[in-house]
């Protein structure tokens, strides 16, 4: 049974300037011991397992952090992470090395299947969870990875399945046409203003709905959007996602979501949760 961290604890732990060293002991004695934060994301990824039992995708794992996630509601659950960037490979390797149900992937998810792909990257810290298969103009330097399609696992019955890939979702989910149509998974995808209203379109041909769980919108394009006075966020304490129509009311241009996509047959289970 899990235990949720009571958020007005995290607010004195803050308050007091013990956040961070808690946080540290936490991950190094208790991270797997069956106590999760009460956020919005994590209260989904506990529905989305007792409702799809089955394996959980980590497409573009970066540190592991959502694979944390899942071993603490379940150590023993199925885990395909993949990873395209070489020094994250190696470190999650390392991390899992002693979890038999996690196999880790050096590649990069895509609608095609190729030996030699160009992965975008540079060394600024600013940008240090920003890789990508797509080149721009602050990403100025590539490596060559493999790449892959999600539907060459689909023995391996995905069925929660996370998608962090710095703008090339679309090419992600064109690559799972198979295991969308077959093993009816539940999305958890990061998208951007550039791709959210495609990824409804691709989801919704299939019979998904799309909620929005975690919004920031940026009040303006700065080179480091993330600034706090340029940010306008949900509390992700709340128990509460977000409609389409609902999340209109904003108008700003630039933005970035966390999105649940959930087969129909299943919103039922996920209708407390909207206003």
């Amino acid at each position: 049974m899990l235990i949720k961290i009571p958020f007005i604890l995290i607010k004195l732990l803050k308050a007091a300037k013990l956040y961070e060293v808690s946080k540290k002991i936490y991950r190094k004695h208790f991270i797997y011991s069956g106590i999760l934060k009460n956020d919005i994301e994590s209260v989904l990824f506990y529905r989305s397992y007792n409702l799809k039992k089955g394996s959980f995708f980590d497409v573009g794992c970066y540190k592991g952090s959502k694979i944390d996630q899942f071993l603490n509601i379940d150590k023993t659950i199925k885990i395909i992470a993949i990873e395209p960037f070489q020094k994250y490979y190696c470190d999650l390797v390392k991390k899992y090395t002693n979890y038999k149900n996690i196999e880790i992937f050096n590649l990069a998810a895509s609608d095609k299947i190729y030996k030699k792909n160009k992965f975008f990257y540079n060394n600024l810290t600013l940008d240090k969870e920003a890789f990508s298969l797509i080149k721009n103009a602050r990403l100025n330097k590539h490596v060559y990875i493999k790449s892959c399609k999600i539907d060459s696992f689909i023995n391996r019955n995905p069925k929660i399945i996370k998608i962090d890939t710095e703008g090339f979702e679309l090419k992600v989910l064109k690559g799972a046409k198979n295991i969308i149509k077959k093993k009816r998974p539940i999305f958890f995808i990061e998208v951007t203003n550039k791709t959210f209203n495609e990824t409804i379109k691709i989801l919704s041909s299939e019979g998904y709905n799309v909620f929005i769980y975690e919004y920031s919108f940026f009040k303006k394009k700065l080179y480091n959007n993330w600034k706090k006075n340029n940010l306008v966020q949900n509390n992700v304490f709340e128990q509460k996602i977000y409609s389409i129509n609902e999340i209109k009311k904003f108008k700003f241009k630039n933005f970035m979501f966390n999105v649940i996509c959930v087969p129909n047959e299943y919103c039922y289970k996920f209708k407390d949760l909207l206003n």
